[in-house]
């Protein structure tokens, strides 16, 4: 269309997605000179759908592994048709997740062709992430992601045997050991998300106190499997006792972070054999 003024409107309409160039020239009505290019043709043109496609979209960043308790953020990237990154948000991607119950997620859409799924997977375990968009899977899904234990913690742990003198809490009475044998108890470890948490046997600091006396009998303790840990201690003198287990746990301010957590004291009477 001639707009009278010196310029030209030109309209077209393709509908096959692809890759084009646009060849513009010009000739003079008065000369017979073939006509000559105007100035930067050819032009390139892309041509793209409406919507992101999933083969070309991905997922940019993902973690592989965790421990229960710990944000999960995955990265995604929306791309058109030639694999260039979308500027503007919109697309709805979905989320699935198999092998265990993750806990609810949140997707974050960041209005520039990128996203973030967040999620606080509690359960350990192995799950499989899928990242779909319009039924498909994105490019780099679905991968793998392991939740570990976290750390034990201290009150969700759980002490028995004698030589504690009750079944993993205080109030049930003093219970009776014989000085001179061996005292012995067991410790099961969970995280605070009621995982088997496995501590290293070096986590634990167990003391013997004497309440009658200045002993501090020596504890010997074995790692066993799934998250079990055997001790035993003995004295030859008589009296009461209170047992001392502790686990680090970590406790995280804006100032300092440091390990604090008491699992239990229990009080042991021992008494001589007659």
């Amino acid at each position: 269309r001639d707009c009278e003024d010196g310029h030209y409107e030109l309209s077209y309409c393709i509908n096959i997605i692809g890759r084009y160039k646009i060849y513009l020239s010009i000739a003079d009505a008065a000369d017979h000179n073939p006509p000559q290019p105007v100035r930067g043709s050819p032009f390139d043109l892309a041509i793209t759908g409406n919507r992101a496609s999933a083969k070309e979209s991905k997922v940019k960043k993902a973690p592989s592994k965790v421990k229960a308790g710990e944000e999960v953020k995955i990265e995604i990237e929306a791309c058109d048709d030639f694999g260039e990154r979308r500027r503007f948000g919109g697309e709805p991607f979905g989320l699935t997740i198999s092998g265990g119950d993750p806990g609810p997620s949140e997707m974050v859409d960041n209005g520039d062709g990128t996203y973030q799924f967040k999620l606080k997977p509690t359960k350990a375990g192995d799950y499989k992430v899928g990242v779909q968009l319009y039924g498909d899977q994105i490019g780099g899904s679905p991968f793998s992601l392991h939740v570990d234990a976290g750390p034990a913690h201290p009150p969700s742990c759980v002490a028995t045997g004698r030589g504690v003198g009750g079944a993993g809490a205080s109030g049930r009475g003093l219970r009776r050991v014989d000085a001179g044998a061996i005292a012995a108890f067991a410790v099961q470890t969970w995280d605070i998300h009621g995982n088997i948490a496995e501590p290293p046997l070096s986590d634990f600091d167990i003391k013997i106190i004497g309440l009658t006396s200045n002993v501090q009998p020596k504890c010997h303790g074995r790692r066993r499997p799934k998250g079990r840990y055997t001790f035993n201690y003995m004295t030859q003198l008589a009296g009461e006792y209170e047992v001392h287990i502790r686990l680090p746990w970590l406790v995280t301010s804006t100032q300092q972070t440091k390990f604090s957590g008491t699992k239990t004291v229990e009080k042991v009477e021992m008494q001589h054999i007659a």
